[in-house]
């Protein structure tokens, strides 16, 4: 039976201008396998904030390892937003680098989507209501007012999102040890991107056995000049801000505080990927060469003719 890591707490913290203990947050502590806290920095109100959230490892002859990740991205207000992002996510074995890195067999997302968001606007309206008793001396009129709450939705302008695989490093070989997750948004309406995204990979290992391997992380983020002028200053007072790999070893799982997916107790696999993508997405996303709409509480891809 393979172990398992229970989840420390993840908290946001500020990074300030001169170099700081804060700046060791996202390091190794020793030994440390499965490292939920991959990395957050808020500077000068932007927030980036990565986690993981799932590390099952399979058994004997299956060599697949599925890992989950979380990720954060918030401004202050709509004026001040992240623009672009893009997740660079490297694998690499421990002992054996470039040699055996796993192999990325499946991720999600791994096609491009348009994010169709919807923005509430409530309104409070009063409706009256009229009782009428009769008698002798006429007729008596009350009227009760009720406040009732209105709600429409309007339809954003859709961000984008787009993931696929890649070679990093290697020079040759069609052994693609990476993933590059990209989002945008809507440059003219400045719809802003996802705030909120879960990422869910799929890897093969080359070797059996608690053979441990690493994932490498690169953030990109454009956001306001503010932004881009902070993390210079970062950079120039050397207080940027630094990311260690995070290690895996197969036989120590790692489970999370959930199972929305209900993928815990299965092996890992291909369909688990498309799986956990679709439970732990907390938007709705249509993919861009494809029409779908609702049935039944289920996305449905309208064929051409229907």
């Amino acid at each position: 039976m393979s172990d398992i890591v229970n989840p420390s707490e993840i908290a946001p913290f500020q990074l300030y201008l001169v170099a700081s203990d804060a700046d060791y947050h996202t390091l190794q502590e020793g030994d440390e396998l499965n490292r939920s806290n991959v990395t957050d920095d808020t500077t000068d109100g932007f927030t980036i904030m990565a986690s993981l959230e799932k590390a099952i490892h399979g058994e004997g002859k299956n060599l697949y390892s599925f890992i989950g990740f979380h990720f954060i991205f918030r401004g202050a207000n709509e004026k001040r937003r992240f623009k672009r992002v893009t997740i660079t996510i490297r694998f690499e074995d421990s002992a054996k680098p470039l040699q055996d890195d796993p192999e990325v067999e499946e991720i999600w997302p791994g096609t491009e989507y348009v994010w169709q968001g919807l923005t509430k606007e409530v309104q409070d309206t009063k409706s009256l209501t009229g009782t009428a008793k009769g008698g002798p001396s006429g007729g008596q009129a009350a009227i009760e007012g009720k406040w009732q709450r209105e709600e429409k939705f309007v339809r954003n302008t859709p961000a984008r999102l787009s993931g696929e695989k890649t070679l990093l490093k290697r020079k040759a070989g069609s052994h693609k040890n990476a993933i590059r997750i990209r989002m945008s948004e809507n440059m003219q309406e400045e719809s802003g991107l996802l705030r909120e995204l879960r990422t869910g990979i799929l890897v093969k290992r080359k070797r059996a056995g608690p053979h441990r391997f690493k994932a490498h992380f690169e953030i990109d983020a454009e956001a306001d000049m503010r932004y881009d002028i902070v993390q210079g200053l970062k950079t120039l007072v050397g207080a940027q801000h630094i990311t260690d790999p995070v290690v895996f070893e197969p036989g120590v799982n790692f489970f999370g505080t959930n199972d929305l997916a209900g993928i815990n107790s299965r092996e890992p696999d291909v369909e688990m990927v498309q799986a956990y993508g679709e439970a732990v997405s907390w938007t709705e996303l249509a993919n861009v060469s494809r029409k779908v709409m609702k049935d039944n509480g289920k996305w449905k891809e309208i064929v051409e003719g229907e």
